[in-house]
This record gives structure tokens, sequence and C-alpha cells, in this order.
């Protein structure tokens, strides 16, 4: 098993307030394993709950295991004042996770920009067998001011994530981006 190049302690506290802050990877049940500069190892437990009809681990599980993990990558080497945003990702599925199974996702950053970072990432099963591979760019963007700062959490902060609510003054999807409608 790979091991990862170790972040500082006070980093690493860092980072794992912020997971804490996210309430999506907990619905999912996603664990925040290791961390390394340029790296993360997360991983999935299968439950009923997750399964499409085949009985396996959905798709779109692995998908969001594998964009969690290639974020939590990234996220300690940019600098303070910024975030990320994924812009693209190519997954391709290998295999299935199945009962009592678990997804594990080991992402590693390729090359991170000013503006980009590209990164790989591999899904096994929790017995190292390949479950899917993916290749995922991230935009790499100024925090929007409503969005806290890593390390300056406020309590109104952690009540958003724990209930869901988006942060003051930002509005749904289409903030920020331009809207294409049809004419027909």
């Amino acid at each position: 098993m790979e091991r990862f190049q170790a972040l500082s302690a006070g980093e690493e506290r860092r980072v794992r307030e912020v997971f804490a802050q996210v309430p999506f990877p907990r619905l999912l049940g996603l664990r925040l394993e290791e961390l390394g500069p340029g790296s993360c190892r997360m991983s999935a437990d299968m439950r009923d709950d997750l399964r499409q009809r085949y009985g396996v681990m959905h798709g779109g599980v692995i998908a969001a295991l594998v964009d969690t993990a290639v974020a939590y990558a990234i996220y300690p080497q940019i600098p303070p004042g910024r975030e990320i945003t994924t812009v693209e990702m190519k997954l391709n599925f290998l295999s299935s996770v199945r009962d009592g199974g678990r997804a594990v996702a080991r992402a590693r950053v390729l090359r991170l920009g000013r503006t980009l970072a590209v990164c790989s990432c591999d899904v096994g099963d929790a017995q190292g067998k390949p479950v899917a591979v993916a290749l995922a760019t991230y935009m790499v963007i100024p925090a929007p001011p409503s969005v806290p700062l890593p390390g300056a959490s406020t309590d109104a902060a952690a009540t958003r994530a724990r209930k869901m609510v988006p942060p003051d003054g930002i509005e749904p999807p289409t903030q920020g981006f331009s809207v294409l409608r049809s004419t027909d």
C-alpha cells in the first residue's frame, strides 16, 4: 500500500476541519483516511442506500468519492484566499463494489498551476481490485466573500453546513454563470 508524505499536524487539522464542514461527504459516509501534499486517500463503505438496481455500489457514489478525494488532494496546496471547483472529470468504471465491500480512492495531483490543477484518481475495493480510474481538472478561483477561509470558521458557517443552507449571498446555480436559454 502506497504511503503518502505527511502534512504538518496544523495543516492536516485545518483540512480535516474544512472536510467536516461539508455535509455531502457525510451523507455518503465518505471517510478521509490519509492526506499528504498533493495526495489523498478516501473511502466509502457499501450500504443498502448506496446501491443501484443490480445490487452494487451506484456509480454516482464512486464519482462523488473520486471528485471529493481529488479536491482534498489539491486543497492543502492552494494559497489562502483561493478555492477550487471541478471543471472536468473523466471516469472509467472497471468493476463493481458489492455487498460488504468498500471503495477506496487514491487521488494524486499531477500538475498544479496558477489557475488549473490536473489530477488522477484510482479506485479499488478493500482487497485492492481496480474499480475505477479517473482524470480530473479543477480550476483555482478566488474564494467567494461569503465562504469562510479555512481556519476562520464561524459558528454561523458551521450551522449553515449542518443545515445544508447555502451561505448568504449565494443563490441557486445561475449566480456567476451565463445562462443559455432556448428561443423556441
